[in-house]
């Protein structure tokens, strides 16, 4: 009678159907699942073993933003804004964004929930979803996820310098292989700088023989904040930036002693680095260091991309205020790394599989008695629910129980598939002796275990901490 019922349903939704195609996901975004999940997890958990070992503590922001937040903080001539914010009105007409980077909504909290007026510097890491609509290929997606740092509070370069030690430690901690990376740095300068700097920019890209092989944007941005045109990926700019005017040459003795100390701190700590005169990085917030970690391996189908980049913005909290009071300035210095670009890096040769591989995974199969009825196989499935239940939360030990295969062999043999380490098998006989055998998938050996006593215990002892 229910078949039947669930026959009829299914064939007038089949009808009403027709002419549908299967839903898919949205261009640009991805399902994380199965190994890309292991590795995101790997990844996010060395991530914050290293983030807290530098006294980082975890935030989490808000995926929607103010437009104006972002207009503020990235400048109107930035590619985000122009061209890769995925914005909105809502039903009240407040104009939305979906963030498309983190810094920015980080340091709005800071703002808003007064966090200055507490002892500073306040060090913060996220891990989260960010949105842009820009051409959607490997490693680079509409929706991807990013890990950061923030350290707000502090203009000591001594924290810009920990930052590049921790972005060191945290790359060389994800692959066996430590040479698959460099660390660029580049300085923007403080304001008087960065004045000087720009000024010498629009000389340069406005003589006749130059401002007419511009891009369009970078015709823009020369008027708005020429600093941007160092940032193009278009090929005629790229071009003539080989002989426009270097920043180091404008550099006030702050500036200039500030980045010396940097590098010779690195050289010190025995960080390699290069200098890129080019690097500006893309966000229009940044002062002084700027960096950027690259792929520098032989594989490119891994990543062809930076992996991670960040820098000082000692104005950016004043630009949210709407100030341009020194007074209302706040130091600060961060990065961000795109983890779909370090999955990318990953192969079975580095240690990704290794913290699943600290559970000991665990099969529950059944042995079914047709002849003894639905009420001993339901007491088999419910004893399957209870096992889990004895093991403390701290034990590393995953189960999966098979209720939906009949067969014992069939059984045995999915938990084969899967690489399970053990397998525990309930019948009837198990049920009423209070005892079930255990079975290990790599030896074949097996071994019967009380369920009256402290189970858990004893399996623990035999299966789990010898191995260990």
């Amino acid at each position: 009678m229910i078949s039947s019922s669930i026959r009829k349903i299914y064939a007038i939704n089949s009808r009403s159907l027709r002419g549908f195609s299967a839903i898919q996901s949205v261009k640009g975004m991805k399902d994380m699942a199965d190994e890309d999940m292991q590795k995101f997890d790997f990844i996010r958990s060395k991530s914050v073993e290293i983030f807290k070992k530098y006294g980082y503590q975890e935030v989490l922001g808000n995926i929607l933003e103010h437009e104006e937040l972002f207009q503020r903080s990235l400048g109107e001539t930035s590619e985000i804004i122009q061209k890769e914010m995925y914005r909105f009105q809502d039903l009240s007409g407040r104009k939305l964004v979906l963030r498309p980077e983190g810094t920015a909504g980080i340091a709005r909290m800071f703002i808003e929930k007064g966090m200055g007026a507490t002892a500073l510097p306040k060090k913060y890491f996220y891990c989260g979803p960010m949105y842009r609509y820009e051409k959607p290929q490997k490693g680079r997606l509409r929706q991807f996820y990013q890990l950061g740092v923030e350290n707000i509070g502090s203009a000591d370069q001594f924290s810009d310098v920990e930052l590049l030690a921790m972005t060191d430690s945290l790359m060389s901690s994800l692959k066996k292989k430590k040479d698959f990376y460099k660390i660029e740095i580049n300085t923007l300068g403080d304001v008087e700088s960065r004045i000087k700097y720009s000024q010498a920019l629009r000389d340069y890209f406005s003589q006749d023989k130059i401002i007419n092989r511009l891009s369009d944007l970078s015709k823009i941005r020369l008027k708005n904040n020429p600093l941007r045109i160092l940032d193009s990926k278009e090929k005629q700019d790229i071009e003539l930036l080989e002989d426009c005017p270097r920043l180091t040459d404008y550099l006030t003795t702050a500036s200039k002693a500030s980045y010396e100390n940097i590098k010779k701190s690195l050289d010190t700590l025995k960080i390699n680095y290069v200098e890129n005169p080019n690097l500006v990085r893309g966000l229009d917030y940044y002062t002084e260091l700027c960096f950027e970690i690259k792929y520098t391996g032989e594989d490119e189908e891994k990543t062809k991309d930076t992996l991670l980049g960040g820098g000082r913005y000692d104005l950016l909290i004043g630009q949210l205020k709407g100030s341009k009071s020194p007074k209302d300035h706040v130091p600060a210095v961060g990065f961000a790394a795109g983890i779909e670009r370090l999955i990318l890096l990953l192969d079975e040769s580095d240690d990704w599989r290794k913290k699943e591989k600290e559970y000991k995974k665990v099969g529950l199969a059944f042995i079914w008695d047709k002849q003894a009825g639905d009420e001993v196989n339901t007491a088999l499935k419910l004893k399957a629910v209870e096992i889990p239940r004895m093991f403390g939360e701290t034990e590393k030990v995953s189960f999966e129980a098979t209720y939906h295969i009949n067969k014992i062999d069939k059984q045995m043999q999915y938990f084969d598939k899967k690489n399970f380490d053990y397998v525990i098998i309930l019948g009837p006989d198990e049920l009423k002796e209070q005892k079930v055998k255990v079975k290990d998938l790599q030896s074949g050996d097996q071994s019967f275990l009380d369920l009256t006593g402290n189970f858990a215990e004893s399996f623990i002892n035999k299966f789990v901490r010898q191995v260990v």
